[in-house]
């Protein structure tokens, strides 16, 4: 049975459809493993979780950003350049009922993931200072559908992304190359799209961006809208 507020180095926090809030913890011991703790509206105190997600079968390894689809489905970012997902009313040691990995994927070292309304997933890549989409059910070695990277970009150690109902892309980065808003000629995509990058001192993640799929947002974010 899980112990009352059974959090450790958390790292996210998202808000479900009902209001549940669910923390991410990046690592529960030396190796790394991960752990998605839910609790009921209004929680406060040490108070036992409602659902935990833990185990080998999860995948959960140094996870760092998780999102929530309008259906109450679960999508993971893991340290090791993956992405878990798991269905609405997962709990114990649930194994992803898909996972984006591989080196067609292009991901390295993903800081956060967001939805759009059609369910494409974007993902923030710290180590290349990149953000890649992905099509919607997307599974296995795939490659983005988008990729935004590039001197150009104005990307620098990105740390969170969110997209609002229009299609923009917001993103924030802890190095500063200052705020920036431009079209950009996305590969593999029919038309450009706006990406509008944001910063503060040591901007930790996006907020204040919610639509249909909820965009989850970092603990401690202080975005400059």
């Amino acid at each position: 049975m899980p112990k009352p507020s059974t959090t450790r180095t958390p790292a996210r926090t998202c808000s479900g459809v009902n209001g549940d809030l669910y923390v991410l913890n990046h690592r529960t011991n030396s190796y790394g493993n991960g752990r998605l703790t839910i609790y009921p509206p209004g929680a406060n105190g040490n108070i036992l979780p409602v659902a935990v997600i833990e185990g080998p079968s999860t995948g959960l390894v140094m996870s760092n950003s998780l999102a929530l689809d309008a259906s109450g489905n679960i999508y993971v970012t893991n340290l090791y350049n993956y992405i878990t997902f798991y269905p609405a009313g997962s709990k114990g040691n649930a194994t992803p009922t898909r996972t984006i990995e591989g080196g067609l994927t292009r991901m390295y070292l993903p800081t956060q993931v967001a939805l759009d309304s059609s369910l494409n997933i974007y993902v923030a890549n710290f180590n290349d200072n990149s953000v890649t989409v992905y099509a919607a059910g997307a599974n296995g070695n795939v490659g983005p559908i988008q990729d935004i990277h590039g001197h150009r970009a104005g990307i620098a150690g990105t740390e969170g992304t969110a997209v609002d109902a229009n299609g923009n892309i917001y993103v924030a980065n802890i190095f500063n190359r200052g705020r920036r808003s431009f079209r950009a000629a996305l590969r593999s995509t029919r038309r450009a799209q706006m990406v509008t990058f944001v910063r503060s001192k040591q901007s930790w993640g996006i907020a204040r961006v919610s639509f249909g799929p909820r965009v989850c947002q970092f603990i401690n974010a202080r975005p400059s809208f």
